[in-house]
């Protein structure tokens, strides 16, 4: 599966990422958090907290354009699995609108992105 890690400062941030999907028509479930929606037969599914968080949180990074790296020992993280670039960034967009303290995106590739300028193009998956 292709997927990234959302990153945030928000301590409701997960809260506020189930109202989301369940207001699209999606799930949130189970004491370790998953989320999931079905857009068109296209899955997009969160897990979190992240675990372990060093898969997030230890370096190397890369700031994409526009973006500053957050402070990775206090950010929180979770798993975005999704398969389709164009839906991860326009979920991801929406959900970085509720984020409170900043939003981040890490790639597959290393790269932090600004979590409501995510280019579909060049994020890896």
């Amino acid at each position: 599966m292709k997927g990234a890690f959302f990153l945030s400062f928000d301590d409701r941030i997960f809260d506020k990422i189930c109202t989301l999907l369940v207001a699209r028509g999606g799930s949130c479930s189970g004491a370790e958090i998953e989320g999931q929606i079905d857009v068109q037969g296209k899955l997009f599914t969160v897990y979190g907290p992240a675990e372990p968080e060093w898969e997030f949180r230890e370096p190397p990074f890369v700031a994409a354009p526009g973006a500053s790296i957050p402070d990775m020992t206090r950010v929180r993280g979770f798993v975005i699995e999704c398969r389709w670039e164009d839906l991860f960034v326009e979920m991801v967009r929406d959900i970085a609108a509720l984020s409170e303290g900043g939003a981040w995106v890490l790639d597959g590739d290393g790269v932090v992105w600004c979590a409501d300028n995510v280019d579909p193009g060049l994020v890896r998956l």
